[in-house]
């Protein structure tokens, strides 16, 4: 796990721990990017797809 995922696991975990929630939806997920910071400043691309 990089820095990066463990930071946004951990901000993942407060939101749910301080709003008593067992999981965010995908509104707050985008929330909780922002807080950390995260802004559009591209702009979109395609999804690319990762195999296992």
């Amino acid at each position: 796990m990089t820095d990066e995922q463990f930071v946004f696991l951990q901000a993942v975990e407060e939101y749910k721990r301080l709003n008593n929630r067992p999981f965010p939806t995908w509104t707050e997920v985008l929330d909780i990017l922002k807080a950390l910071g995260y802004r559009k400043v591209e702009e979109p691309q395609d999804i690319v797809v990762v195999s296992d």
